[in-house]
């Protein structure tokens, strides 16, 4: 498994099909619900932030992409934290599907 993260942090991409763009996104986002449902929200969106910021410095990932990428994961705790605290989600869930529906636009 440590492998397999390591391979995933040396190659960095920036999908520029729909399909593969929108899939990548969510997953970003779910890989956020699920750190924040097992670790307190703040350490999820920090611990990312630094493995983007070594993706974009050491391995020359694009840094729209790795802000981008960033911006799902957090939204992904945000959700979780907010269902968690018996709020509302829709504020993460409409923030998502509007980065989604830009990105999928822009790639068509």
């Amino acid at each position: 498994m440590i492998a397999f993260m390591i391979d995933l942090l040396r190659t960095p991409d920036a999908q520029r099909d729909p399909y593969a763009w929108s899939s990548t996104l969510l997953a970003h986002a779910f890989i956020g619900v699920a750190l924040a449902a097992i670790l307190p929200w703040g350490v999820p969106i920090l611990a990312y932030a630094a493995w983007e910021a070594v993706q974009w410095r050491r391995y020359g990932a694009n840094a729209a992409d790795c802000v981008l990428d960033w911006c799902a994961v957090s939204l992904g705790v945000c959700l979780t934290a907010a269902l968690s605290a018996g709020h509302s989600a829709v504020g993460s869930v409409l923030a998502l599907a509007i980065v989604l529906f830009v990105g999928v636009r822009a790639r068509r």
